[in-house]
């Protein structure tokens, strides 16, 4: 009898879980907090380009985790990579 040769369909696979983004969120902000002003134009250039691959990472759903965390490590990079512009600030006159 056809019935008696079925056999059960194996469970559908686990979905898999979302990527973690909290670290590459926690390095937007990072970034985003950082004044232009205060940097050296190639390292605020720097910047820039990381967060916009950061911040397109974090929008994209489709995004793979080691995107992700290639995408979050490199922002993390620039953040620390930042070189703080020259002081604009004249010096103080010193008495002759």
């Amino acid at each position: 009898d056809a019935i008696d040769g079925l056999v059960e369909a194996p469970p559908p696979p686990s979905p898999t879980p979302p990527p973690d983004r909290t670290d590459l969120i926690a390095a937007i902000e990072a970034a985003e907090s950082r004044n232009q002003q205060n940097y050296t134009f190639v390292s605020w250039t720097d910047l820039q380009e990381a967060l916009r691959i950061a911040i397109s990472r974090r929008d994209d759903e489709a995004t793979p985790q080691n995107h992700i965390d290639t995408a979050a490590r490199r922002l993390w990079d620039a953040i620390n990579g930042l070189v703080e512009a020259p002081s604009s600030t004249p010096p103080p006159d010193i008495p002759t």
